[in-house]
């Protein structure tokens, strides 16, 4: 059956994608830097940041396969651990693509949650990282939200969807800072997205 979804998602996600109207808000750095998002706000990333060679942490879990799969698709390189399962082997390999040139990406609530809550391991991963976190927020004018942990949100095919992007140095943040300017540009991208910006 895992193997059944696996198949079904990557022959889905290509022409789902297509159907959105994704417009993308702010500076994205040349420079390595790390890109931070809710798990739940994860769907239009893969295709909207592919082929640039970003390190994405991925849970070490059976769950994480999927996204595995569908990020290598997308010219991603992996560094499989989580919070609760494989967390330092992860984190040693973000910081080792950090070093090599890469970008990263993260979500601070992965892999499972608490929801919306960032967690202070991402926050200490960040400030050791020494570069410049690129803050996401997703909103899409219609979606339905899944029954999982985090609520995950699929966009209805032909919707439109907004992407807000802001720099901040996590060097110059608290945990608590930082978890609120995520909640923030989340609120923003899904206010626009509704046509009120």
């Amino acid at each position: 059956m895992r193997n059944f979804l696996e198949k079904l998602i990557g022959l889905l996600y290509p022409l789902w994608i297509k159907t959105l109207r994704i417009r993308i808000n702010g500076n994205d750095p040349a420079a390595p830097c790390a890109y931070v998002f809710w798990h739940s706000k994860v769907f239009p990333l893969p295709y909207s940041w592919r082929n640039r060679g970003i390190c994405a942490l991925v849970s070490a879990h059976r769950d994480g396969e999927m996204a595995a799969g569908l990020l290598l698709r997308y010219g991603y390189m992996l560094a499989r651990g989580s919070s609760t399962r494989g967390g330092i082997r992860g984190g040693k390999k973000l910081l080792d693509a950090l070093k090599k040139g890469a970008s990263i990406a993260i979500t601070p609530d992965g892999p499972k949650g608490p929801r919306w809550h960032f967690k202070e391991e991402t926050f200490k991963l960040l400030k050791m990282a020494g570069v410049p976190a690129v803050l996401i927020g997703v909103g899409y004018s219609r979606h339905r939200k899944l029954g999982s942990w985090d609520r995950f949100e699929v966009p209805v095919p032909f919707s439109r969807c907004v992407i807000e992007l802001k720099e901040v140095d996590p060097r110059e943040k608290s945990r608590e800072e930082m978890e609120e300017l995520l909640l923030k540009i989340n609120r923003e991208a899904e206010r626009k997205a509704s046509g009120e910006g």
